[in-house]
């Protein structure tokens, strides 16, 4: 138990691309496969059940990671704790599909089909804020890897069942969600950097990345180390949030579409 919730720096921390972390995202790749398989002729219902007990999970889930940064004095900034990231969002839009109905159920299953299959596949490879700083083992870890790969495996079904459309008619629902979401994360970020006796906080990662050593310098040659708490990186990171995820899913679904009909003709 004192593994598992282990102070932060207290054990050596995973890292990326080690030999834990891609045992991990093995493990994790194998696990979405085969829910996908062995619940693809789920029932409507039988997916809003599943929507709903993800909600409820990962929002208990949720309170015990807030407790635990507190506890360990790890809450000082407020993105360390507070959820409000791309990925975070996915605890908001459960609820939304599992129990909310109309504009409500539209916004949350245009994140979960539209955004939710890149932005889960992009933490499970590079997990930067949890096995930096913990072992594979740590509560923290193996939280990020099983609710990334919840939200590739209800991508999928909700694409597969025709829970939403994912059109460019459609779009105007992820536009909104993510687009509150990104104006609420500056707004924070903006706050804090100008109250006295204040964190700087990095809300939604719109103000820098958390990168890795190895990734540094690549990455810093090319967007400058941010210190603002508004910038151009802002800027692009906000576009690609908005944008990215959903059009890339939506080309992925019109490709499938068009090899269906390829194959009945």
């Amino acid at each position: 138990m004192n593994l598992l919730f282990s102070a932060p720096n207290k054990e050596e921390a995973c890292g990326l691309f080690t030999v834990p972390h891609l045992v991990g995202l093995l493990v994790c790749a194998i696990l979405i496969t085969l829910a996908v398989i062995f619940t693809r002729k789920i029932s409507d219902k039988g997916l809003t059940i599943v929507t709903r007990v993800m909600a409820v999970m990962f929002t208990v889930m949720e309170i015990i990671k807030i407790v635990f940064k507190f506890v360990n004095n790890d809450a000082t900034q407020l993105d360390h704790w507070f959820p409000l990231a791309f990925c975070s969002l996915f605890i908001y839009v459960l609820w939304f599909c599992g129990f909310g109905k109309g504009f409500i159920y539209d916004l949350g299953a245009s994140f979960i089909a539209g955004g939710c299959f890149i932005g889960g596949s992009a933490f499970l490879i590079m997990p930067l804020t949890s096995l930096q700083y913990h072992p594979i083992y740590h509560f923290l870890s193996l939280h990020s890897m099983l609710f990334h790969s919840c939200m590739v495996y209800m991508a999928i079904m909700y694409v597969m069942k025709g829970k939403f459309k994912v059109n460019t008619e459609n779009y105007k629902y992820y536009l909104t969600i993510t687009g509150f979401a990104c104006v609420v994360s500056v707004g924070l970020n903006l706050i804090t950097d100008a109250l006295p006796m204040t964190v700087t906080s990095n809300v939604m990662l719109l103000r820098h990345l958390p990168l890795p050593d190895t990734f540094n310098q690549f990455v810093y040659n090319l967007v400058g180390n941010i210190s603002a708490p508004f910038s151009y990186y802002t800027v692009i990171t906000t576009l690609v949030y908005t944008v990215l995820p959903y059009f890339a899913v939506m080309g992925v679904c019109k490709l499938i579409s068009k090899i269906k009909g390829n194959k009945k003709s």
